[in-house]
This record gives C-alpha cells, sequence and structure tokens, in this order.
C-alpha cells in the first residue's frame, strides 16, 4: 500500500491516519471535524456552523449560478489570469468548493491542485449546470478534495508554491490562523493570493454603482438576475459572513501573518472585490 504523505495531497505524517480516501474518489474524509476544539470558543463554532448551513442552501440554488452572473465573474477572472499569467505549481486552494480556479491553472508533470474545504456536500456533489458548461475544461483537470477546517491545515511544512483563498477568509472562523497554517505550507518564495470583496473605509465616499437606482437597474436589466434577487431576497435572506473585511484591514491581516510584498489588483469596483498577492520570505 503506497503511503500517502509521498501521495498529493501531501499529507504530514500524524496527519495522514485522521483521513480515509473512499476508493476510486479523489475524496480525503476526516475522522475528526470538531471547530469548536480548534478555535477554542464553541460560540463561534457555533455561529460558524450554522452561516455554513445556509451558505450551503445557497450553493444548492442553482438559480443563485444563473448564466448572466457565472459569465459575468467568468470574464472578470479571465481577464485578470491574461494578464496576471496562470496559476502554477502545487496549489493549494483553501475553501475552494468544486475547484473551479483549476480553470486558471496549467499543471506541469506530477504538480497537484488540492481543494481544502469543510464543505463535504459542495465538492461530493455535482457543480450547477451553468458553472459545469462555463468551467468545463477546469473541471476536467485533476484534483485532490480534502476536508478540514484552514484553521489547521494537514500538509506538510512547505509543500505548496501557491496557496489560493477565494471568496473564502470572511467565511473562516480564525481568519488570522488560517493566514499563519497559509505561510506554514507554502514554499519559500511561494504565493499567497485572496480574492476578497471589502467594505468601504470608514468615512469612504459611496462607491459609484451602489446607490439604489443603480442596483435596481442593474437587477431590472436581465430577467435571470430579478429571478435571483428575488430568490435571494425570499429564501436565502441572513449574513452567510462571519467576518466582514476594510480594505486596510485585509492587507494588515495579510503582513501581521509574515507575507511581504502585497500587491492589490482591483477586479471589480462596484462590490469592492480585489486581488491581494503576497510573497512568502
Amino acid at each position: 500500500m503506497s503511503d500517502p504523505v509521498l501521495q498529493h495531497p501531501f499529507f504530514r505524517p500524524d496527519a495522514a491516519p485522521q483521513f480515509r480516501q473512499p476508493p476510486g474518489t479523489p475524496y480525503f474524509l476526516r475522522a475528526d471535524s470538531d471547530l469548536g476544539r480548534l478555535v477554542g470558543d464553541p460560540g463561534l463554532a457555533g455561529d460558524w456552523a450554522e452561516k455554513q448551513a445556509q451558505l450551503m442552501r445557497w450553493t444548492r440554488d442553482s438559480a443563485m449560478f444563473n448564466e448572466a452572473e457565472v459569465m459575468f465573474i467568468n470574464r472578470m477572472y479571465e481577464g485578470y489570469f491574461a494578464k496576471r499569467g496562470f496559476l502554477r505549481g502545487n496549489v493549494l486552494d483553501i475553501g475552494g468548493g468544486w475547484g473551479l480556479f483549476r480553470q486558471w491553472w496549467r499543471p506541469e508533470g506530477e504538480q497537484a491542485f488540492v481543494v481544502h474545504d469543510p464543505g463535504t456536500e459542495r465538492f461530493m456533489a455535482q457543480p450547477p449546470p451553468t458553472l459545469k458548461k462555463v468551467y468545463a475544461d477546469g473541471l476536467a483537470r485533476s484534483v485532490r478534495f480534502v476536508e478540514g477546517f484552514g484553521e489547521e491545515l494537514p500538509y506538510l511544512n512547505g509543500c505548496f508554491d501557491l496557496v489560493l483563498i477565494a471568496s473564502a477568509l470572511d467565511h473562516c472562523a480564525d481568519p488570522v490562523r488560517v493566514l499563519a497554517e497559509t505561510r506554514r505550507v507554502l514554499r519559500p518564495g511561494g504565493t499567497l493570493m485572496v480574492i476578497q470583496g471589502f467594505d468601504a473605509e470608514p468615512g469612504e465616499p459611496r462607491r459609484p454603482g451602489t446607490d439604489l437606482g443603480s442596483r435596481l437597474a442593474r437587477v431590472l436589466s436581465d430577467p435571470r438576475r430579478l429571478y435571483r434577487a428575488v430568490k435571494q431576497r425570499i429564501l436565502h435572506r441572513g449574513e452567510p459572513h462571519i467576518h466582514h473585511f476594510t480594505r486596510n484591514q485585509l492587507v494588515n491581516l495579510v503582513a501581521e501573518a509574515g507575507f511581504f510584498n502585497c500587491r492589490e489588483t482591483v477586479l471589480e469596483r462596484t462590490h469592492g472585490v480585489s486581488v491581494f498577492e503576497a510573497g512568502r520570505p
């Protein structure tokens, strides 16, 4: 029997026995998924579990992934990676769900793309039809899905070339601990990539396009967006994010975790979405 430590996804020797891989699958499922133990705060863990359940209900609703929204986001990322270049090397995608960012990953040889996410329901189920259609190339690339929290990564030190946290840091119970673990599993010279929407700074002027008239015009411009907005309002009310950040708070979190040369690329100004890339010393 092959040693799982020597296989993707690079488990530490002490962590490997905690996982089982159902035969013929790319899934590594964890026996112990106690967030309260990890963060030392049962109340925080309970709040996270409630919000996670809400997020899972949202991901099961195909109306949330209508073609208009999916294509808008896809074009945004296509433009970004056309300028930046593709993801390379061994990649860890924390909170990556279905692993959609494989669309912009170009492996060489035995390099691996590992999705680390506590939402096993999401990565063990097929994505909605619109995502399957638009991200068909990426979904066809190899992947390993590992169940677990970003606060405790089971991987060897320095085994990844790039760690991606896309629209997920605000869903983590302890972002500081997640970034510390990220630094540990990145090789020296590796890259942290955080893609995140953020709030305006105190006293910052309203962003263009966020007034009520502009938001209504955007929703009414396409029946699919209107249907999505109505379902969101009726069936998916509530706050699924456990944290909110401003831009400065994000940059400071990255710096305090020990990363350097943090560079921002604005993806979408109306909702304040940017890519933050930083190096690991």
